[in-house]
């Protein structure tokens, strides 16, 4: 994955299967979010539950 330092964010690239960005794209329009802030509180909710 390439990195670039933004202020307080990292930017970042990944590849992902297109089912899964098209359930990121439908849930991210649900909660009027971007597909980029639906992925941060994803991962936010996940790695509370995980107890990082």
């Amino acid at each position: 994955m390439r990195q670039k330092r933004t202020g307080d964010l990292v930017r970042t690239s990944a590849s992902i299967p297109k089912d899964l960005y098209e359930k990121l794209a439908k849930r991210a329009d649900a909660e009027r979010r971007s597909i980029s802030s639906e992925i941060v509180v994803l991962l936010e909710l996940a790695l509370e539950k995980a107890g990082k």
